[in-house]
């Protein structure tokens, strides 16, 4: 499913920058439509190579959030984001704190800096939002304003920490 979501965003996306809406003459219409086309099918294809199958195993999940404390803290409790105030070894920031006492969790702030509680902040979101463990739309929930390069850092962790429990 979020597969689609990044595609649906791209097709906006190729939408306003590409002016769709701007074009005076049929010809630059389809020009452009076609272009569109290009850009969705390329974008599907990058999608598509990201791809990870969906964890069932608990040790892959756990591999899985390994990856992620790495590449979001290089394993360090005490880390702190001036910018976002997000904190701790999974850079918990205050909303999703405040998102699990909406569900009735009683986390505090402070929590976010014991690794043991940020995991389970993380396995609880998880499992209301994503219990089927699909590991991308974990990093959306986790960080929903993360790049591409995010992803495929987190997944190289991720791919580098399996090759090791080999």
């Amino acid at each position: 499913m979020n597969k689609y979501l990044y595609f649906i965003f791209g097709f906006v996306v190729c939408l306003i920058f590409a002016g769709f809406g701007s074009f005076a003459d049929e010809r630059k219409y389809n020009d452009n439509i076609s272009y569109l086309e290009n850009v969705i099918s390329n974008q599907k294809a990058v999608i598509d190579s990201l791809s990870v199958p969906i964890i069932k195993k608990e040790d892959n999940w756990n591999t899985f959030i390994k990856a992620l404390i790495y590449i979001e803290s290089k394993n360090n409790d005490n880390a702190v984001n001036e910018y976002t105030d997000a904190v701790g070894c999974l850079q918990i920031t205050k909303i999703y704190v405040d998102q699990l006492q909406k569900w009735g969790y009683n986390y505090t702030y402070d929590d976010r800096y014991n690794r043991q509680k940020s995991i389970e902040m993380f396995n609880i979101t998880n499992i209301i939002l994503n219990p089927d463990k699909d590991l991308h739309f974990a990093l959306v929930i986790h960080n929903g304003r993360a790049s591409y390069n995010y992803h495929l850092a987190v997944f190289n962790k991720y791919n580098q920490l399996m090759k090791q429990n080999e």
